[in-house]
């Protein structure tokens, strides 16, 4: 083939990447982040709430939550963002609904190497006109071991907030969709909120770059639940402390509201060598995978069977927590029936004593996750815990308050609205306040 004819080529070929490609900006070395559109699907406003539903991923809790009276909710939701959406077309057949962006974006992992990431964006269109939204809500995903349950893969309830006539991003994170080959950097704040902020980067550029519904000035409300309120108030630290003034201003950080999760990681480990029984088995491993990952350096030289017992190596859990492929009730019942249901069960003997080598690395990788030192909170925080809940420590989530008092903080308690569920019960009375008094 003659030059020309390949110069010609080349750039045919580097056009039609630029078609597909936005770019955002890296929140410390101002690196080109890739920022790709893979894939998009729209919801008509009646379809919007059933896609919902179909999408639950909470067995035994689902049917409550998305019971009749939130229905209702969702539909008082809609009907007043279909109001506003028709005043500003004109018209009063104004035709609206949702479209779900799923994106590709740049970031980086616990060894500092570039990585491909996923997640979705959610918000309100119109036919022929462009609606405005001034708030963007930044969900933080809670503790799944489902892949299918990660936001690329499922609505999830928290996308019932975009007919609060917001723009939702969702993250999946490290380990679930585009890189569900990996494992996820599981309680490693530092590595999660520096993915989490990379996200949200990328999808306010595309979102301006396609003229995407976002207005001139917005606000950016960064929410979590359970594992996911350690992320949200993770990615608050992170932003005011590594991402510099440009990135701050484009981000608008206004507030975060943490729902019974957001701890001190030292103190949990803690609560868990000493009960007798677990309520959240699959934390263990989790957060021992989690550190392989999210700090390598610290695991070098070390087989991860290691730090746990025969019993649990040969039970079969650990492999199925590594395949994502089912829901964590049933790695919990696994556990419960093979291994025993306490930490001295699960974990390896030098693991549970004290000053010993692998005791050592799991404390020193949690407390370099520890969200109550090194910073005060500039924009506000707002974290909900409940006095009962049995996978949280109320106390951990009290303190790391305190420690941070001298801040923009307040904390406050929240009730379980199902008495046999204290933990999972307070997140959806989290999320129902949530919902009815509107993210702000």
């Amino acid at each position: 083939m003659k030059r020309a004819n390949l110069i010609s080529l080349a750039v045919i070929l580097i056009i039609a990447g630029c078609q597909k490609t936005e770019r955002a900006i890296h929140p410390e070395q101002k690196n080109e982040l890739l920022c790709t559109l893979v894939d998009s699907t729209y919801y008509s406003y009646k379809d919007f709430p059933t896609a919902i539903i179909d999408d639950a991923s909470f067995p035994g809790v689902s049917k409550f939550w998305y019971s009749g009276p939130l229905k209702i909710m969702i539909r008082a939701k809609m009907n007043s963002l279909a109001k506003t959406m028709k005043e500003e077309a004109g018209f009063s057949s104004a035709t609206w609904g949702f479209k779900n962006y799923i994106l590709h974006y740049t970031s980086t992992d616990g060894a500092g190497r570039p990585i491909t990431l996923s997640e979705s964006v959610i918000l309100p269109v119109g036919n022929s006109w462009s609606h405005k939204c001034s708030r963007i809500m930044l969900d933080n995903p809670y503790t799944h071991l489902d892949g299918k349950a990660c936001a690329t893969e499922s609505l999830g309830l928290t996308s019932a907030f975009v007919t609060d006539d917001l723009i939702l991003i969702r993250p999946d994170l490290e380990g679930y969709g585009i890189s569900s080959d990996r494992t996820h950097p599981y309680i490693i704040h530092p590595v999660v909120a520096r993915q989490t902020t990379d996200g949200a980067l990328a999808a306010i550029e595309f979102l301006k770059q396609r003229k995407l519904g976002l207005a001139e000035e917005y606000s950016l409300y960064n929410v979590g639940c359970s594992q996911g309120a350690s992320y949200a108030l993770a990615t608050q630290k992170y932003i005011e402390n590594d991402c510099d003034a440009g990135v701050q201003r484009t981000l608008n950080l206004t507030k975060t509201i943490c729902g019974g999760g957001a701890y001190r990681p030292d103190d949990v480990f803690s609560d868990i060598l000493s009960a007798d029984e677990l309520h959240y088995a699959v934390m263990i491993p989790l957060t021992i995978l989690g550190i392989k990952r999210g700090f390598p350096e610290m695991m070098e030289g070390i087989e991860i069977s290691e730090f746990f017992s025969e019993k649990f190596l040969n039970s079969g859990a650990l492999e199925m927590i590594e395949k994502k492929e089912e829901h964590s009730s049933v790695v919990l019942d696994l556990i419960r029936e093979k291994v025993g249901n306490s930490a001295a069960d699960i974990l390896s003997e030098e693991v549970l004593t004290e000053g010993s080598t692998l005791n050592t690395i799991i404390r020193k990788a949690l407390e370099r996750c520890d969200l109550s030192e090194g910073w005060l909170p500039r924009a506000e925080v707002a974290m909900y815990h409940n006095p009962d809940d049995e996978f949280i420590s109320y106390a951990s989530a009290a303190k790391t308050a305190e420690m941070l008092k001298d801040g923009n903080i307040s904390f406050k308690k929240v009730y379980s609205i199902i008495p046999s569920m204290q933990h999972s019960g307070s997140l959806f009375t989290f999320y129902i306040n949530l919902f009815t008094e509107g993210v702000k």
